[in-house]
């Protein structure tokens, strides 16, 4: 009899957003996690910024607790692309990302000029092959990238991939029939009010009424 394949679980920063990583890894070692995602980048200014560049003591502690516990940082966030130039951002970020091991790093599209979007991912998407991460686009319910399709086309074009949450799949009234994503989905998120979730191959999330 042939079991059922193991599909990796992880936590999101988000859910727990005023833990800092290292604590991050034990309590998602013992809830049952896999990964966690990290937020290397605060997205607002009354968030608690994570120091996770390399040198840092926190970085040292956070790489002290995967190696103790197993759970691994498969993500990093969060960037929210406006049309300005980010890259010594990202650039940053992408140091973080690699130093923790992660393979990719959540965006989204706030920039209404999709062809300026385009071109900045697909320049985020070659300067992430020298760190080992990709980027991976957020469709938000809020911002002009708002649809999976969207998402979907445009990583399409800029080589990069997304990541389908679907707190605002469904707040964009998404079919899922109707979303031709192939296999340029990095990650599944699903999220359901109030409760945190877990589901396969994603990372769970704490719904909120700003997702960033």
């Amino acid at each position: 009899m042939t079991g059922t394949a193991h599909r990796p679980i992880g936590l999101a920063q988000l859910s727990l957003l005023n833990t800092a990583p290292p604590e991050l890894v034990g309590i998602a070692a013992q809830a049952g996690f896999d990964f966690i995602g990290a937020r290397v980048r605060p997205v607002t200014p009354t968030e608690r910024p994570y120091n996770l560049q390399p040198g840092s003591p926190m970085l040292r502690d956070t790489l002290s607790r995967m190696q103790d516990t197993g759970v691994t940082v498969r993500d990093i966030e969060f960037l929210l692309l406006d049309g300005s130039d980010q890259r010594e951002a990202w650039l940053r970020m992408m140091e973080a990302g690699q130093a923790l091991g992660a393979s990719s790093l959540t965006v989204a599209g706030a920039d209404p000029d999709s062809a300026r979007l385009i071109g900045t991912l697909a320049r985020m998407t070659e300067d992430g092959r020298g760190f080992g991460i990709t980027p991976t686009l957020e469709a938000i319910s809020y911002q002009p990238v708002a649809s999976i399709a969207q998402a979907a086309d445009i990583a399409r074009q800029a080589g990069c991939r997304i990541v389908v949450d679907t707190l605002h799949f469904n707040r964009y009234n998404g079919q899922a029939r109707r979303c031709p994503v192939g296999g340029a989905a990095r990650q599944h998120r699903p999220r359901a009010a109030p409760a945190v979730v877990r589901r396969p191959g994603g990372t769970a999330r704490q719904p909120r009424g700003a997702r960033h």
